[in-house]
């Protein structure tokens, strides 16, 4: 019998793939992120800031989503593993919590 047909992901699904392991991996380090919510609304429009988001919790990750948006619209695989551990992606000192 022949495999199941595997549907591609869409780009949204993809996004909200990339986003939320970010969203998870930087939480879990202990860092104040936007709410899952935000997130995920930000990886079904593509949109850095789509209506409705908390623009205060998620701005000091301006840099960091907006890397992560661009890596996917070019296919790159895994950006999440590629985000750079200094400069303007890396995690805002203000966010660490005590």
């Amino acid at each position: 019998m022949g495999q199941p047909d595997e549907r591609a992901a869409t780009p949204e699904e993809i996004r909200t793939g990339v986003l939320l392991e970010w969203w998870w991996r930087t939480r879990r380090a202990g860092h104040a992120v936007p709410s899952r919510k935000d997130v995920e609304l930000i990886a079904t429009t593509g949109q850095l800031w789509p209506p409705g988001i908390d623009v205060a919790a998620a701005e000091p990750w301006r840099d960091a989503i907006d890397f992560l948006l661009t890596q996917v619209k070019f296919g790159m695989r895994d950006p999440v593993s590629r985000l750079p551990k200094r400069g303007p992606v890396a995690p805002p000192w203000r966010t660490w919590r005590a």
